[in-house]
């Protein structure tokens, strides 16, 4: 597409998304990936956009996060500086290749996931409490996007024309389908489950949650997250807390419809047990150094 390098390429046909539209089908480079048929003019440095095994960069954009994920969770157990010097090389690759998804949604995911960290890191040199370090990510990364911001935007007259008018993003008519729950009235009074409604908040899986079921039905989703982020912030190994984040914001709104995948658990499953494997060996560091000391003690006090 840069008229650097050229490859041999054939056209595939698009699996899943709207029918019709085949301008979008793939152009596959073999070993070399794919891209969409059309160049994306809306971004600095033009190009298609990537695609992999899904139908749509966005779809791709869920395994180029859980890669970033993965990177993280390897560098929380290396003790090898060098290792993880190569891991942030590959971490940073990722990232400059998530800008070529042309993904708008990929790119705020990315922007909260870093936002996030950045807050935790600032705030938890702060406080003490694991408890408490716990609570301020679930509320920077579940109940910010997930209730707050919503609940904010819904009390601004007039917001809807801001979001379908959106130049930033390029989006604009795209929006129109993602933001009808701001239609509904009383947005933050829901406190029973609302079975008949069937609502949906595009990219925001909390706010699905919330529409259909009510605070009473989604106060257990947000214990599990919290949850996650208590055993995460005990562990205090900052790379295993920004895989977390990455795992959350990616499951959360990034692909609102994961939290039911099986990946789902299998992330969770591995979060948890590296969580718990690092919490082991911080306590026996601790066993370690208070033996230690107590023995230094006892030296001290011989006659």
């Amino acid at each position: 597409w840069l008229g650097i390098v050229d490859l041999d390429f054939r056209y595939v046909n698009r699996v899943g998304g709207e029918l019709g539209l085949g301008y979008l089908d793939p152009v596959y480079f073999g070993v070399f990936g794919a891209t969409e048929g059309a160049v994306n003019e809306a971004y600095y440095i033009s190009t298609a956009r990537l695609q992999g095994w899904s139908s749509e960069p966005l779809h791709w954009g869920y395994f180029v996060c859980l890669s970033s994920c993965m990177t993280l969770l390897l560098m929380s157990i290396s003790k090898d500086i060098r290792k993880n010097r190569t891991l942030g090389g590959l971490l940073l690759y990722i990232i400059i290749y998530s800008y070529f998804l042309h993904s708008s949604s990929v790119n705020i995911s990315i922007v909260a996931m870093v936002m996030i960290l950045v807050s935790y890191r600032f705030f938890h040199h702060r406080v003490a409490s694991d408890s408490r370090k716990a609570l301020f990510l679930l509320t920077l990364a579940v109940i910010g996007p997930g209730f707050v911001i919503p609940f904010i935007l819904s009390t601004i007259p007039g917001i809807e024309l801001l979001f379908i008018q959106d130049e930033v993003l390029g989006e604009g008519s795209n929006w129109k389908n993602k933001i009808e729950w701001l239609s509904v009235d009383n947005l933050y009074a829901r406190f029973l489950p609302q079975f008949s409604a069937n609502l949906t908040a595009s990219h925001n899986s909390i706010l699905t949650y919330y529409l259909n079921m009510g605070y009473i039905l989604t106060l257990p989703l947000l214990i599990f997250f919290y949850n996650l982020f208590l055993i995460t912030v005990k562990a205090d190994n900052l790379y295993l807390c920004a895989a977390t984040i990455v795992f959350v914001v990616t499951h959360t709104i990034l692909i609102d419809s994961s939290l039911i995948y099986p990946s789902f658990v299998l992330w969770f499953l591995l979060i948890y047990y590296i969580s718990k494997k690092l919490l082991d060996d911080k306590s026996k560091r601790f066993k370690c150094d208070d033996t230690i000391g107590h023995s230094k003690n006892n030296v001290l006090k011989m006659p």
